[in-house]
């Protein structure tokens, strides 16, 4: 079958997550990295998942492989690589936790991925807001983190960094800043996070394995949440 913008649209608008998946969420120990671009959700990921404890919620996506720092993504480590076919049959099958559609791109985490991340004991992924939401509709054991950078320059920096031209950066800047002012609005309004701040990349790692691992852990946020107000006010200048 050959799949139409449309179809794909209400297919994902639709979609639910089927009942054996919501068991899985329900039962699993899960945490989910939800943040800024430029963050630094995926260099966090990779730390945790590269221990013993931490599975990556491996997920499909229909964009093609990127580079990132002079490395190209890899099929089946960075994500599942798939056609738009292969995407909606599995939508159709109702194989899918959850998927969206993000500026033409379809990005969904598969059921067997996280069976297969929680062989390890914690089930991790990085995703947005509506994500983190869908999740903690069907369970509220879930654990949610929202990363932010140290500042709105360091924020600047680590952002033009990704991009080999200027160009291609201030193309893409009116896009960023429309999603970070949607995203950290939505996340200081929802009581589902914790806010940390990736200043030191170890230093967020070991706090994020206490709140995740210790259901004993206080955490104190604050300082934190006042950064989000701070490059919230700045990116609304």
């Amino acid at each position: 079958m050959v799949y139409l913008d449309m179809d794909i649209r209400k297919l994902i608008k639709n979609y639910q997550t089927p009942p054996n998946g919501q068991e899985i969420i329900k039962c699993g120990n899960i945490l989910l990295i939800a943040g800024v671009s430029g963050a630094g959700k995926d260099s966090i990921k990779h730390k945790l998942v590269s221990g013993k404890k931490y599975g990556d919620i491996i997920s499909h996506t229909t964009r093609p492989p990127r580079v990132n720092n002079k490395i190209i993504e890899k099929n089946g480590i960075d994500y599942y690589f798939s056609d738009v076919t292969t995407v909606a049959n599995m939508l159709e099958n109702n194989e899918f936790i959850e998927a969206k559609l993000v500026h033409g791109t379809i990005y969904g985490s598969s059921i067997k991925a996280m069976q297969d991340a929680l062989k390890k004991g914690i089930a991790v992924t990085d995703v947005d807001v509506q994500g983190v939401d869908e999740y903690k509709n069907i369970s509220s054991s879930v654990k949610a983190v929202f990363v932010l950078p140290p500042s709105y320059e360091e924020w600047i920096s680590r952002l033009k960094n990704r991009y080999e031209t200027k160009e291609t950066y201030l193309h893409d800047w009116p896009k960023r800043r429309e999603s970070a002012i949607k995203e950290i609005n939505m996340a200081l309004k929802s009581p589902h996070y914790y806010f940390i701040v990736n200043e030191n990349l170890d230093e967020a790692v070991k706090e994020i394995k206490k709140y995740s691992e210790r259901s004993d852990y206080i955490y104190n946020d604050e300082p934190a949440r006042t950064v989000a107000h701070n490059i919230l006010k700045k990116l609304n200048f």
